[in-house]
Order: C-alpha cells, then structure tokens, then sequence
C-alpha cells in the first residue's frame, strides 16, 4: 500500500502507523526513487559538461582580437561601435559583408556597448575579453541543449553525456569557440538546436503543451536564420528526427515543417542576392560539383577521425582540387559508399545520424558556390551544426555499452578530446600566432602569407610585408585573391615606401585582375596623385565609379581629386551622390 509517497506496512496486526512513526520508513515509491536519481545524475552531468567547456575554452576568453575578418565585422565596424537605435536598424535594413545576419551584428553592438562599462586596454579600443566570453558561453549552452536533446531521443544519460561531449570538445570545434567572428556560427548553432529540442518536447508532449512547445521551436528557428544562413538547413534536420527517431509519417512531417519552409524561402533569396559570383575565382561545372561534394565529405570524415593539423585555410579550392588525380576516389568513394548504405541498411539509428550529418554541411560541399570557396571549400567551422549527427551516433552506441566501460569511454574522450582542443583554442590567441600555426601546416596558405604580411606592416617592419605578400601572390591560386596581395603590396609601397611607380604597376594590375575591388582604385588613385598624376587618379576613380557605382566611397575620393584640379562643380557633383547613397542606404 502507498499513500503520499510513504509505504505503510501492514505485516503487523493492529498497528496504527500514526501512534507507531517507527513502522514508516522515510521512502519513496520505487518509481518516484528511479527518477530522483536520474535528476541527479543528469544533473551531474550538466555540471560536467559545464566545467569540462570551462576547463577547455575559457583561455580563449582572455585572447585578443585576430585580423582574420574581426575588423571588418567588429571592431573597425563604425555600425557596430557607435551603438544606437539608428546603427541596430540598419543590420535589418540590407545584407551587409555579403551576408543578411542582422541579429549577429546587433549582438555585437550590445557587446561592444558593454566595452564602455569594461573597456579595452585604450579608451578608444573595444574589449576583445568581452567577445570571446560570449563565444565560451554561447558554446556552453549549445552543450547543454545537445545533452537535452539526446536525452530526449535516447532516455539515456550517459550516452547523451557521451555524444553532448564529443559535440562540446571535439578539436574541429575550437575555430567556432575561440574566433571572435564566428560568434555568428555559435549563436546559430545554438538557437538551431534549441529550436530541435524545442520540436522533440513538442513532438512528445501532450496536447496542452503542444503549441507552447512549437511555438518555442519556431521561433528559436528564425532567430537562428538572422543568425546565420546555414540554419536553412534546420527543417531538413528535424524533418530527419521526426521521420526516423520520433516515427512520423512523411505526411505529418512535412505538414509540421510547412510554417519553417516558408522562413527559409526570402532568406535564401536575401542571401544569393548579396552574394555575388563575379566574386568568386573559379565556378566549375554542375558534374565537378558533385565531385567536389564527395572530396569535401572524404575530407571531414577524416577529420572526424583524426582531427589532426586542423587550421583556418586547408587550400581545398575547387581548382585544386579537380587537379588531383585522387579527386576520383576521395569524391567518388563517399557517394558510393552512401548509395549502398542507403540501399543494404534501415537502421533509423544509423540512417538519422548520418543524414543529420550530410544536410547539415549541404550549403557547404561545394554544390553551391559560396564566397569563402575563394580560400578553401572546406573549414573546420562548417561542422559546428553537424556535429548533431556524430553525437546522436554516439549516444546510440552507449546504449550498447555496459555503464561501467561507458564511464571509462567517456573520461578517454575527455582527455584526449579535451587536450587537443585546449591546443588547438591557444593558436588563436592573437593574429600572429594564428597565422603562423597555418603556415606551420600548410605553407601554401594564401590568407596567412597575405593576412602576416599586413601584421608585419601595421607592426613597421615593411621588408618582412613585401617577403609574405610576394609570397601570397605566388601561393594564390585565382586572380581574386592575387589581386587583394597586389593591392596590399601597392598601398605598402605607395605608403612606406614612396615608390609610387612601383606601386602603380601592382595597383593597376590588381584593377585588371579584379575590376570590382574598390580597395584598388582608391589605393591607385593615391598613388597617382602623390606622383603628381591627378588626371590620371580621376581617370582612375572614373572607371571605378562605373565598376562600383553603390559605394559612397569611391564618389567622395572622386571629388577630392576633382577639388584638387579646381574643378569644384564635379566635386560638388560627386560629393551629392556620395551623400545621396548614404542617405539611401540609412533609409
């Protein structure tokens, strides 16, 4: 007999357990014990897993800021360091650095007006400290969630402990944790997974909790797409889950997704629109792709594996790629080996996993061209997401595991996981360090050799600038990055060392390799003038106008030169359209 959670014996006749308190023993129904002790071990967990991020990521959060795109997005960002109601807006307004992620960029803004509060080491420096803190943090709910959600789909604590970890301290996962730009790729992944977990609680949950459960689930999904583009990716993922794991019909799935698919479409549209392909060096063929697809996936199964070398630029363009005799079995092989797995096996815990995996890096294979294909098709940072799929994998196979091995598995991936992602996160403690461990791995690099060779600059030592970026141009592998290296080289000769005509033949060549690249006109222009050529920096600043003709810039360099030649009513002229661009663009 039970009564209030306390057992009441009835052996011994004519006893009154309220006159007789020793014949109750302080227990819990059995039931009601099971599931006190599961909370206690998740909790356990949770706290594990929160002190195994802190252990390995929190160093990151005392780096500094990298010159690997940190300016461009943050702190040479005038939107993003001048925080106001009209700066937030403009993020929602249009896609900015070719990519719409407004709720990114209005994160930072609130982090860099917390930089007022906790400045940097100037008074006109922003915080790096508070940035990265942000990455540590964003990541440590992201482990959270993921243990959340395998329990869910496993009922399982130390399975979901094991595939959690494997997500959180995995070394590929160290780029989306300790770089400051890629706070965009942390807060998308975890919001996407939120808005999974979010499904699965509303997918197992009664009717009064249903809507409460979507609702969560959806929204989490669209803030997860002003985040980052790849989210796309999120009603696939859970039509995955929904399909195989959770035992729904085709039908309701798709149904369910509808509301999300519908999200997706202008987001798709905003960001093709604002990415374009005459930026891109090298657009292959449709059946290359699919090659390029299988190289790619060959190429994270490996890292997977052996997540060894890892570094900011592997090289992998899509030139380089198809020019490698090996192309036809590190591309051809996955796409078979995927065919026959799809054909000998139904396992649902074996196709979900895998399907998570694939969909998830789909946007970034190659089968659509894509802006940083320039430098390599592949990145460590595109795995964040689709490390949902070797986790629930994971998770799945502790279920097979006796609980003590499972425990001893899990300490051996804390330690070896856990000691190559703490080496891995301290390659990015400041600019010269990440460079020089890329080049370390791949000396080939064209963003490091180019990227070092802008650090030696800034830092005076102009003989060491020219070696590395003589070196990018002749690592390069397209014109449009060999053009940036020209334009770098100019503007250090033009600027440091006054040899304008040197300058001159690299600026000018770099406008011919690259017709839209602004940074090459002006710095042209420039040299032009200090060389006395003021004709010929308007000439120049002319044809820039017809190659870029959205950007203020370019017309308020063009009516300085014209001022400069007297001529002050096409000064005039040109200082308007600047003004009437600006004026549009903050519209």
């Amino acid at each position: 007999m039970f009564a209030g959670g306390l057992y009441f014996p009835g052996s011994i006749k004519g006893s009154n357990p309220i006159l007789q308190p020793w014949y109750i023993p302080n227990t819990f129904h059995p039931a009601e014990l099971l599931i006190k002790k599961q909370l206690q071990l998740s909790h356990f967990i949770l706290v594990g897993l929160l002190l195994a991020n802190l252990l390995v990521y929190g160093p990151a959060a005392g780096f500094d800021f990298v010159s690997y795109d940190d300016g461009q997005h943050v702190y040479e960002n005038s939107h993003v360091q001048d925080f106001s109601f009209s700066n937030l807006v403009f993020f929602w307004k249009q896609p900015y650095q070719n990519l719409y992620i407004p709720l990114t960029y209005n994160l930072w803004s609130l982090l860099a007006k917390l930089s007022d509060i906790f400045p940097g080491e100037s008074a006109q420096a922003l915080n790096p400290h508070i940035f990265h803190t942000a990455n540590v943090l964003l990541h440590l709910l992201s482990t959270l969630v993921m243990f959340l959600l395998l329990k869910r789909l496993t009922n399982y604590d130390w399975g979901s402990a094991a595939g959690a970890l494997l997500f959180a301290l995995h070394p590929v996962q160290a780029e989306t944790v300790a770089w400051i730009s890629e706070l965009k790729g942390a807060l998308c992944g975890f919001l996407s997974l939120t808005a999974l977990w979010q499904y699965i609680l509303f997918s197992k949950s009664g009717p009064d909790k249903k809507k409460l459960h979507y609702g969560l689930a959806t929204g989490a999904f669209l803030l997860a797409l002003l985040s980052k583009p790849p989210a796309v990716v999120v009603p696939l993922i859970a039509g995955i889950i929904g399909y195989f794991l959770l035992e729904k019909s085709i039908r309701k799935t798709v149904l369910e997704m509808i509301p999300w698919i519908l999200m997706v479409l202008p987001l798709v549209l905003i960001t093709k629109l604002s990415q374009d392909d005459s930026q891109i060096g090298f657009l292959p063929a449709l059946w290359q792709r699919f090659l390029i697809a299988g190289d790619a996936m060959s190429f994270y199964v490996a890292k997977l594996v052996f997540p060894a070398n890892l570094r900011i630029d592997y090289g992998r363009i899509p030139e380089y790629v198809l020019e490698d005799s090996s192309i036809f079995m590190t591309g051809i092989i996955p796409i078979i080996l995927l065919a026959a797995i799809l054909w000998k096996f139904r396992n649902p815990w074996l196709l979900a996993p895998l399907g998570i995996f694939i969909v998830s890096l789909a946007p970034v294979l190659g089968l659509l061209s894509f802006m940083h294909q320039n430098i390599s098709t592949v990145a460590d940072r595109y795995l964040y997401l689709a490390m949902l799929g070797p986790a629930l994998g994971l998770a799945f196979l502790f279920q097979k595991i006796e609980q003590k091995r499972a425990m001893i598995i899990l300490a051996a991936l804390l330690l070896i996981y856990g000691y190559s992602s703490a080496v891995q996160v301290r390659t990015w403690q400041d600019s010269s360090t990440l460079y020089t461990h890329t080049l370390q791995g791949n000396p080939g690099s064209w963003i490091a050799q180019n990227n070092l060779g802008m650090e030696h600059f800034n830092a005076g030592n102009n003989v060491s600038a020219v070696k590395h970026l003589s070196r990018a141009m002749g690592v390069s592998k397209n014109d449009y990055n060999t053009a940036r290296s020209m334009t770098n080289l100019g503007m250090i000769y033009g600027k440091a060392l006054q040899d304008y005509e040197t300058a001159i033949r690299y600026l000018s060549e770099a406008t011919a390799l690259n017709p839209v690249l602004k940074e090459a006109y002006i710095n042209l222009s420039t040299a032009q003038s200090l060389a006395g050529k003021d004709s010929l920096a308007a000439a120049t600043l002319e044809k820039a106008v017809e190659m870029i003709p959205t950007d203020p810039e370019v017309y308020t360099e063009l009516a300085l030169v014209y001022s400069r030649l007297g001529k002050m009513e096409k000064s005039v002229e040109f200082f308007q359209k600047a003004a009437h661009i600006k004026n549009a663009a903050a519209r």
